[in-house]
């Protein structure tokens, strides 16, 4: 579990800066001149905290006792709810709004997505170590 910890600590750094790196690079290509200096911050800060909440948050992928359906269910919540808090606080998501609803169901697609991925992964990488024992036990013979 500690090593979970510590990966996850690890992986949160790093999406914090990445996100400092995603938010600068979106002012860079959409500002105007109008922002203040405390909502330029504000939108640096939640575009990092976003980041590192979604980054960390896939190490839950490294609980073995969790099935995949499990482990992507509990990253698209910690994510979901990470996206509404951080577009609530910067104002531009109003829970209820078309935009609100589109994005539900793009994150609802792209985490079924995710799934079926994983689950293809792993069901390949299962059948290949299947396939490994039987021509280990035929060796045997």
């Amino acid at each position: 579990m500690k090593k979970i910890v510590k990966k996850a600590v690890i992986l949160g750094i790093i999406g914090f800066g990445l996100g400092l790196l995603i938010s600068f690079v979106v002012y860079q290509l959409t500002k105007d001149g109008d922002e203040r200096t405390g909502e330029i911050l504000l939108g640096f800060l939640a575009g990092g905290l976003y980041c590192a909440m979604a980054l960390s948050g896939s190490v839950i992928y490294d609980i073995e006792e969790w099935s995949i359906l499990r482990c992507t269910l509990t990253h698209f919540i910690i994510t979901l709810l990470g996206y509404y808090s951080m577009g609530t606080v910067q104002g531009w998501l109003i829970i209820g709004s078309g935009i609100f609803y589109i994005t539900t169901v793009i994150f609802i697609i792209a985490y079924i997505l995710v799934w079926i991925g994983n689950a293809l992964y792993y069901a390949n990488k299962i059948k290949k170590l299947n396939q490994e024992l039987e021509k280990s036990k035929n060796k045997d013979r």
